[in-house]
């Protein structure tokens, strides 16, 4: 973090290290109110204001990602590339590997003449729980 850091004129700052971690260890796509929660054990004077400041600092240089779901924004560390799928019931948003969605071919765009630089597939369902209720 800190080389990224070093050519924005952004400082690194221990508030932005922690909260960087603590996103980076949950396995949820945590609320910045989640995120200020867990930040807390590690820095008890922290705001909740520092916390969505620090957050935005973090996604305009790219080092976490900002979902929206159903209103509420959610937070993901994991930069590698990989899908989301939003249970419809409880706004929860899941990993999804991107190697599940075998058929989707980006090669065809190619041959029609596109250059692609990026790509965003969300899936939107019941998750497990939430389909057990609704049974």
């Amino acid at each position: 973090m800190e080389q990224i850091l070093r050519g924005t004129g952004q400082r690194v700052t221990r508030q932005r290290q922690v909260l960087l971690t603590e996103l980076r260890r949950m396995v949820t796509h945590p609320t910045a109110k989640e995120i200020y929660e867990a930040v807390r054990y590690h820095l008890p004077q922290i705001s909740l204001g520092t916390v969505y400041r620090n957050l935005g600092v973090l996604e305009d240089l790219g080092l976490l990602r900002r979902l929206e779901c159903g209103g509420i924004s959610r937070y993901d560390g994991d930069l590698h590339r990989h899908f989301h799928l939003q249970c419809v019931d409880c706004n929860q948003v899941y990993d999804i590997d991107q190697s599940l969605v075998q058929n989707l071919n980006m090669d065809l765009l190619k041959s029609q003449g596109f250059e692609l630089l990026d790509y965003k597939l969300d899936f939107y369902g019941l998750c497990p729980s939430c389909k057990k209720t609704e049974s």
